[in-house]
């Protein structure tokens, strides 16, 4: 056989290929995400550890009325309509830009649990109503600004619904399943 350096070699091209925005997606994260592990890119605590100190929070609420806790309800509401109508690429980038935001806004001593694909549950200690207020207004306000407007039709954009509960307010529960199902119980229509 010959021989030959690579300078001596000729090139010829055959094909341009341009990166698709799902392999965007792939090379940022390193590998194929499904929708749902994008969630997973969040700091989760394991369901039992989140219902646990839940439950300590509202047993030291109980106790002590000057330490407030907050909780959030996240529900992506329309995820797989999105990934129909625009792709996984594009469904995946703004999933995974809401994320980024959320993950901005959530302190050090706040606590996060996935109980399915589209679902997460924040729990905030030492939360008063009104941090409560503010934190789901930059939230929402994000999620109206981003994700509310565009040229694409509604059912095309991501859809997040965004529930709050303090410690504060007058409804008090004594354990976790009643709170959640409290929360959960407003996304039905």
């Amino acid at each position: 056989g010959h021989t030959a350096s690579p300078d001596q070699l000729g090139s010829q091209d055959m094909s341009v290929w341009m990166l698709s925005d799902e392999g965007r997606q792939v090379c940022r994260h390193g590998h194929q995400q499904q929708a749902g592990n994008l969630l997973d890119t969040l700091t989760l605590v394991r369901p039992e550890y989140f219902q646990h100190t839940l439950l300590w929070l509202m047993n030291y609420g109980r106790r002590y009325a000057d330490s407030p806790f907050s909780m959030l309800l996240v529900d992506i509401q329309n995820l797989q309509p999105v990934i129909r109508a625009r792709g996984m690429g594009q469904a995946l980038a703004q999933l995974d830009a809401f994320i980024e935001h959320l993950s901005e806004l959530v302190r050090s001593t706040d606590f996060m649990m996935r109980s399915n694909e589209t679902r997460l549950w924040l729990a905030m200690p030492r939360t008063s109503t009104d941090g409560l207020r503010a934190f789901s207004g930059k939230l929402n306000a994000w999620i109206s600004e981003r994700l509310g407007e565009g040229s694409e039709p509604l059912q095309d954009r991501l859809q997040v619904k965004v529930l709050a509960y303090c410690s504060e307010q007058s409804e008090k529960f004594t354990d976790v399943d009643t709170l959640f199902a409290h929360l959960a119980a407003q996304l039905t229509p």
